[in-house]
């Protein structure tokens, strides 16, 4: 259960995203996945980027949620890679994304609060990005 005195954001950077991918592959990163510290530390960095506002630089690490949103949408639709390990999707499409990610994200907050998990959350996360980005 995400406990008040959880909600310290912390750092949550490309560095920690790495380590979560090195231990428990691409499923490591699913919001239902993440620490509760993890969590709302992405969730703030989701704002951020979905709102155009500016990310708080000075955690150092970098933000862990548009490379997160990137390797899911990579995981999820893994044609949409180009020439020279480009990743190839539309700025509003990516957008949409993101917007769908930070909308899962604060459901898995809500979901923790409440105690009550939903077993689903995961694979409709996936299916909706793949609708999404064909």
């Amino acid at each position: 259960m995400l406990r008040e005195q959880n909600l310290d954001h912390g750092c949550f950077g490309e560095t920690e995203l790495t380590a979560l991918l090195e231990v428990g592959g691409w499923e490591a990163i699913l919001p239902s996945a993440l620490k509760d510290r993890q969590l709302l530390a992405v969730a703030n960095q989701m704002r951020d980027l979905v709102l155009d506002q500016h990310a708080d630089a000075s955690g150092g690490t970098g933000s862990a949620a548009l490379a997160m949103t990137l390797l899911l949408i990579a995981v999820t639709e893994p044609k949409r890679w180009g020439p020279g390990d480009h990743l190839n999707i539309e700025m509003e499409t990516l957008h949409d994304v993101l917007e769908l990610l930070s909308a899962r994200i604060d459901q898995e907050i809500v979901d923790r609060v409440l105690q009550r998990r939903n077993e689903r959350s995961d694979v409709t996360l996936i299916q909706a990005i793949r609708e999404l980005t064909r």
